[in-house]
């Protein structure tokens, strides 16, 4: 304080030698003697008692210093590009360093959960761990999983099963060279819900069950082309928002309910589910006395045979909601018969062709393939959304993408939008993990594994990988590390059995949702990451300005 000496005065007065007087300050010194009697001095009201005329600070480097300035002028001459590349590469390598040590003690704390609580208890906290929303947000599973690939050389064996996270090792379980692993054990669980098809068998080579259901569709699924897809989903975007939005100036909508319908129009475009008789647009909420929904009926199938250790109430209600898409997509395709003016859409129609002989493989393989692409298109969409929502990113992207003055959509959307999407599906991809289950004795890194062993193949791991290496360059037009989410590059010769077919549909869908939102929509924040207040863009000569994108 000014004068602590003094315990009765205020401790916040100015110095009264060195400080500079200000309005309102006291203009008086208090002090007291040795006989504590109190004086009071006053003060020059608008000058200070010693004045600073001027002042000097001088450094003088040291010999070590000296002896680094030419290091010194040597990194002055790197290239600010060179600079930026160095910084991110450090920032990189503590981000590694950081997260490694961080899950090693959560591993740690694990085990020693293990040893007292028992397998079955660790068991439940590791699936809490690496799948429940709160810590994975918080970083949990991402600090475990760079811990498995820093410490223990990718993969680890855990209560939850043989994890595997490396870039490496996840990519030698999707290829399977040597045949150690099977996707049999999706199909026992596709029997208990939906049906069984091609997803959950081997290829046993050319005459191969696997090949006869799986190349009819695959190939009606690499149909849709990306512009194709773009151009359908920016269209379906924009008439969702106009639709939900209707005549008000702004509302407020959850994000779950934009994705839920554009998805619900581009199925229904494409496969002819929902019908709007059968099963009917909407999510998951769902009563038994009702018609099925979508997108809602395909998630929770796809949750319960893709997670490699769901609980028994995804179980539950992944088996009744498969159970009842069976019968009313069933009944709908009954009813189509050989009906020459079908309406299922571009995929479904090729479907119907392929296995109209066998009605019951139509039906379990149309939910099938709508059950891939679905969930995935959901999950992804939905995440980069509450990123960018969160993060306040969004706006920015939208100020860029609306001042850009491109005449083709799509080229816009990929140069100004995909290096953000891709990072932030590399972030948080969907699906995040996926499974095998071992055929026989082998060595996976260094881990040995045993016949019938779960193998968890971490997806998001893999993607993080990639995103923190190195050579991670977000503005890069090569996009090659997102084929994990799909399990692998199907365009290449030597694919994995099981790599989605539908790579260019789900980007060109989730690029032309993108374009649509932020070329049509004026979009602001509320309290809720999960919900936006929406306005559609004034369209040209109704009184405002408008972007090219704009719905008429």
């Amino acid at each position: 304080g000014g004068n602590s000496s003094a315990p009765d005065t205020y401790s916040a007065l100015r110095d009264p030698f060195l400080g500079v007087p200000r309005d309102g300050d006291p203009h008086t010194f208090v002090y007291y003697d040795d006989s504590r009697k109190k004086h009071v001095v006053p003060l020059p009201p608008d000058r200070p008692i010693v004045k600073l005329e001027w002042g000097l600070y001088v450094f003088v480097p040291s010999i070590k210093a000296l002896s680094e300035l030419k290091e010194i002028a040597a990194d002055a001459a790197i290239s600010l590009e060179d600079k930026d590349d160095r910084k991110r590469k450090d920032r990189r390598a503590f981000e590694r360093a950081f997260y490694a040590q961080k899950g090693a003690e959560i591993i740690a704390n694990l085990g020693r959960a293990e040893k007292f609580q028992g397998f079955e208890a660790a068991a439940k906290l590791w699936k809490i761990v690496l799948e429940d929303a709160g810590p994975r947000q918080a970083g949990a599973g991402q600090a475990v999983w760079a811990a498995i690939r820093e410490r223990h050389g990718g993969v680890l064996r855990t209560p939850h099963g043989v994890l595997v996270c490396s870039k490496k090792l996840v990519t030698e379980v999707f290829n399977n060279g040597a045949r150690n692993y099977t996707v049999t054990g999706y199909a026992e669980r596709m029997r208990a819900s939906f049906g069984e098809i091609y997803l959950g068998k081997d290829d046993g080579g050319m005459t191969s069950e696997y090949r006869a259901e799986a190349c009819p569709a695959n190939k009606a699924i690499m149909a849709i082309s990306r512009e194709e897809a773009f151009e359908c989903a920016l269209e379906q975007t924009k008439k969702t928002l106009r639709l939900l939005v209707g005549d008000a100036d702004e509302k407020k909508l959850e994000v779950r309910d934009i994705v839920d319908d554009v998805l619900a129009g581009l199925s229904s475009e494409w496969f002819g589910v929902p019908d709007g008789t059968y099963v009917v647009g909407g999510g998951w909420h769902w009563r038994p006395d009702q018609q099925p929904t979508c997108p809602g009926h395909f998630h929770s199938p796809s949750r319960y045979m893709f997670q490699p250790n769901p609980g028994p109430e995804a179980a539950r209600i992944g088996e009744r909601h498969g159970q009842a898409a069976n019968v009313a997509v069933g009944r709908l395709l009954g009813a189509h018969g050989s009906n020459a003016k079908r309406t299922l859409g571009k995929i479904g129609n090729a479907l119907f062709d392929a296995f109209s002989g066998d009605m019951d493989l139509l039906t379990r393989t149309l939910i099938g393939v709508m059950m891939g692409f679905l969930p995935t298109v959901d999950g992804n969409m939905r995440g980069a959304l509450y990123e960018w929502v969160n993060n306040r990113s969004l706006w920015d992207f939208q100020i860029e993408y609306l001042g850009d003055g491109a005449e083709d959509s799509l080229e816009k959307a990929t140069r100004i939008l995909m290096p953000r999407l891709r990072e932030t599906l590399l972030l948080r991809p969907v699906p995040e993990l996926a499974w095998r289950t071992a055929l026989v004795k082998h060595s996976l890194g260094a881990v040995e594994v045993h016949p019938g062993e779960r193998i968890v193949v971490s997806i998001v791991s893999a993607t993080q990988e990639c995103l923190m290496s190195d050579e991670f360059d977000g503005d890069s037009p090569y996009f090659d590390d997102l084929y994990f989410i799909f399990g692998g590059d199907r365009s290449k010769k030597d694919h994995p059995t099981h790599a989605c077919p539908g790579y260019e549909m789900a980007m060109g869908v989730m690029l032309g949702m993108l374009a649509g939102l932020l070329g049509s929509a004026r979009l602001r924040p509320t309290m809720s990451p999960f919900q936006l207040a929406i306005g559609m863009r004034q369209a040209a000569g109704a009184g405002g300005q408008t972007h090219a994108n704009a719905p008429a």
